[in-house]
């Protein structure tokens, strides 16, 4: 059994996490012909005196790695228009190797961002719940000024 760990971003999800006041994103889609298979939401923002593209949240379908550069290419697009200086995101390390982070430029900071997990059920066997590759977490907290 492999376990996927993840939020459940639908349409009131969405919803209410983008919807606070003053903060404005920006959604690009990636289609295979009529089907949804990626998407990244953006904001511009400052951080540290830097003014970024933050990439809030990335999606990308397994079995779609050929729109990943479509993915970055909108990316860097965005950030030009946005004048932005830099594109900035939270990613695991293995969620930046599966988005081929660093193939496409992206440089990786001396931060370190820890996941804290409890179980709060016996069903899930722990190493199950701690393997970083059965998490999907790129989700940034830009809301605040």
């Amino acid at each position: 059994n492999t376990f996927r760990h993840h939020l459940i971003k639908n349409h009131p999800f969405l919803n209410w996490r983008l919807s606070s006041p003053g903060s404005q994103y920006q959604i690009t889609f990636v289609h295979n012909e009529k089907n949804l298979v990626g998407m990244a939401i953006t904001r511009k923002k400052k951080m540290e005196e830097i003014t970024c593209l933050a990439i809030v949240d990335l999606l990308l379908l397994e079995n779609h790695k050929r729109a990943l550069n479509l993915i970055h290419h909108a990316l860097h697009q965005l950030a030009i228009q946005n004048d932005c200086e830099a594109i900035a995101g939270l990613f695991s390390a293995y969620l930046a190797r599966k988005y081929h982070l660093f193939r496409n430029g992206y440089l990786r900071t001396p931060r370190v961002f820890k996941v804290i997990i409890k179980p709060l059920s016996d069903k899930m066997p722990t190493e199950e719940l701690c393997k970083e590759a059965n998490w999907h977490l790129t989700w940034i907290d830009t809301d605040h000024v």
